[in-house]
């Protein structure tokens, strides 16, 4: 339900700039993630209006996936 705004306080507006950001660091460096959080949603449509939420930061460790 969170929906990813920013990578080391960069904006993100589609899944490749996402990925993009993220493939800019070497395994074991420090990323910083926005999130924009909305309690209890499920879905929502692009035409809809986003329901109030909060902002949250996170700092995580790249890894590689197996």
């Amino acid at each position: 339900n969170d929906l990813i705004v920013e990578v080391d306080g960069q904006r993100v507006r589609t899944t490749e700039e996402l990925q993009k950001s993220i493939r800019a660091h070497k395994i074991g460096e420090t990323v910083s993630i926005t999130v924009y959080r909305i309690p209890n949603l499920t879905a929502i449509r692009a035409d809809e209006p986003i329901p109030e939420g909060e902002y949250l930061t996170f700092d995580v460790e790249v890894k590689a996936i197996d």
